[in-house]
């Protein structure tokens, strides 16, 4: 039985928390110097779906729109990134990695291996793979929650 006053919530967010420290001290050096985990995120999605609306990045990243609005300037003023309003609607913002930006692929998957090898480093693989069930089921149960 748990212990009630070792709540779960406390345990995930200072696990979140410790992660994305991890995750931006391994990332402290080189190419990725400077970029912030939610920098990662948005050239990871640009990487795997191809150019994106601030919208769609807004969704998938589960970010307010403000939020992803200060993270794209950045990355626009590294170079990272291009933005260009849709042909027909200016309205639309489209945002695509530059050749720099996606030269950081590689870069941005051992930074992700390293931590993750890190986050799970004292875990069988049985736990792991328990692990990753149990907190893909908590984070969907959420995600339900919220809409």
């Amino acid at each position: 039985m748990r212990d009630p006053g070792k709540p779960i919530v406390k345990y995930l967010v200072r696990a979140g928390e410790l992660a994305v420290k991890k995750l931006e001290t391994n990332n402290s050096k080189g190419q990725l110097k400077g970029l912030a985990a939610t920098h990662l995120e948005i050239i990871t999605y640009l990487l795997r779906k191809g150019p994106a609306s601030m919208q769609s990045l807004s969704q998938a990243l589960e970010r307010d729109k403000s939020t992803i609005t200060v993270l794209v300037r950045k990355l626009v003023a590294a170079g990272l990134v291009t933005r260009k309003a849709m042909p027909g609607d200016a309205r639309v913002v489209i945002i695509s990695l530059t050749a720099k930006g996606a030269a950081l692929r590689t870069p941005i998957l051992r930074t992700f291996l390293k931590t993750e090898r890190a986050l799970v480093s004292r875990l069988t693989a049985g736990e792991e793979q328990q692990l990753f069930f149990l907190l893909e089921k908590v984070y969907t149960g959420l995600a339900a929650q919220k809409r």
